[in-house]
């Protein structure tokens, strides 16, 4: 945590990639307390994810003692629960609520995650009806970047 808060510190673009979630590992407790802590520093980029599972990836969890979430596809990323997903977001807010900050998009795709800091649409997004389009609630550019909003817009 400690590197985040140093590299955000220094002015370098950081997120908060919380994944794997799994509902059944899930501690809210620990959850309200990391929340606490990095909201206020990656308020404006935060990503949830689920788990992608694989034979290998369900071996070792097995070996861990931990619940092996039901899936079928290998390599295919679980979707979160929509109640779950909720819950977390809602921690998310506490936190940033507590801490006095604006808690930016808190995105479900790892895509949004990486092209809404450029501004460019989420190709996930644009099939389903997501949270992840609200990044483009933020201003888009500075006056630093010119013409690349028309080429996000299928310009140049």
């Amino acid at each position: 945590m400690q590197l985040l808060k140093d590299l955000v510190g220094r002015g370098i673009p950081c997120c908060w990639y919380l994944r794997p979630l799994v509902e059944e590992w899930f501690d809210e407790g620990l959850m309200g307390d990391l929340a606490r802590e990095l909201v206020p520093v990656v308020k404006d980029h935060i990503i949830l994810s689920g788990i992608v599972m694989s034979g290998e990836v369900e071996e070792i969890l097995l070996e861990r003692g931990l619940v092996v979430p039901d899936w079928t596809v290998a390599g295919v990323k679980l979707p979160l629960d929509m109640a779950f997903e909720q819950r977390v977001r809602g921690i998310l807010s506490a936190a940033a609520e507590g801490a006095g900050v604006s808690l930016g998009p808190v995105m479900g795709h790892r895509l949004c995650g990486t092209n809404g800091n450029h501004a460019y649409g989420c190709l996930i997004c644009g099939k389903q009806d997501r949270y992840c389009q609200l990044f483009q609630l933020q201003p888009l550019w500075g006056d630093d970047r010119g013409d690349r909003k028309s080429e996000a817009e299928g310009g140049k």
